[in-house]
């Protein structure tokens, strides 16, 4: 009955069937349609957005971040606790590696 249609994976919308690409890796329907396609869902306040908007990574699957720059600025500027502490995390070890490293050269000296 309803052959024509189908709705996207991200943005929810039901759409013509013309609307979405043909997965060329698995040979089937995208579930994402071409408007979506062109950008990304931000893990966290969950809009789709272009890609320009997110940094690259090369260790993801599709080589973005999954949160968009607009949303890295607010958690740095407005000190997110969750960030804040992941920092602070950050900032010990790479004190403690500095402290090792000196104290190996120190070791080795003599």
């Amino acid at each position: 009955m309803y052959k024509h249609i189908k709705t996207c994976f991200i943005c929810k919308e039901v759409k013509p069937l013309k609307s979405f690409d043909i997965n060329k890796d698995e040979l089937a329907d995208s579930n994402v349609c071409k408007d979506c396609s062109k950008g990304k869902q931000c893990a966290r306040c969950r809009e789709v957005k272009l890609l320009e908007n997110f940094k690259h990574d090369s260790s993801r699957k599709d080589g973005f971040y999954p949160t968009c720059r607009t949303c890295i600025n607010i958690i740095t500027d407005n000190g997110d606790p969750v960030f804040t502490a992941l920092r602070r995390k950050v900032e010990e070890k790479r004190e403690q590696r500095r402290i090792d490293r000196q104290f190996n050269l120190d070791y080795l000296e003599g």
